[in-house]
């Protein structure tokens, strides 16, 4: 077959390595998704913190001790979407790497934002291991 002219794929993590002991702020919408995604980071080892929306993930936060990690976040959501959380958070001076999750391309992100070393977009549907492996990725990029 010819060689495809897209951007190389990147590199996988060995499944044994996509355990980790790490606090993800889970923020998303729908009840099933919530769930299933919280349910597939707590069985590789890592703390899961959940909100329906970015207002709540902001109470969360306020009210959750240790440090947070990582956020995952849907995009949109009623109330405060996505973005919107990333910005508040950063203007508030909590800065962990955020996964943007979304079933529209990177193009639909509206505002100042633009992926970076450390934000990224996860696009929906995935896998259990596409999702397993941008958190690793973006964990370990540090």
């Amino acid at each position: 077959l010819p060689r495809g002219s897209g951007a190389a794929p990147e590199p996988m993590i060995p499944l044994e390595d996509l355990n980790g002991h790490e606090t993800i702020l889970l923020v998303e919408d729908d009840a099933m998704v919530l769930r299933v995604t919280a349910s597939t980071l707590r069985r590789r080892g890592y703390s899961v913190l959940t909100a329906r929306d970015g207002l709540e993930a902001l109470h969360v936060c306020g009210d959750h001790d240790g440090g947070i990690d990582l956020v995952i976040t849907d995009v949109i959501m009623p109330g405060l979407g996505g973005v919107e959380l990333y910005e508040r958070m950063a203007s508030e001076g909590q800065c962990p790497p955020f996964i943007f999750a979304t079933g529209y391309d990177a193009g639909r992100l509206s505002g100042d934002f633009a992926p970076a070393p450390r934000r990224s977009v996860l696009l929906k549907p995935h896998s259990g291991s596409a999702l397993l492996q941008a958190v690793r990725a973006m964990l370990d990029a540090g």
